[in-house]
């Protein structure tokens, strides 16, 4: 997910969630926002 002239105003690498009872939710997520771009 990475180009040669990106701006990056986000970067999440290798990002895990793990609830109290040991379930996980998330492992191993990554990803990026440029500067300018919109998520909904």
């Amino acid at each position: 997910m990475q180009s040669g002239t990106s701006n990056q105003a986000l970067s999440v690498s290798n990002l895990k969630k793990t609830y109290s009872n040991g379930r996980i939710a998330l492992k191993g997520v990554s990803f990026s926002v440029e500067e300018g771009d919109f998520y909904a």
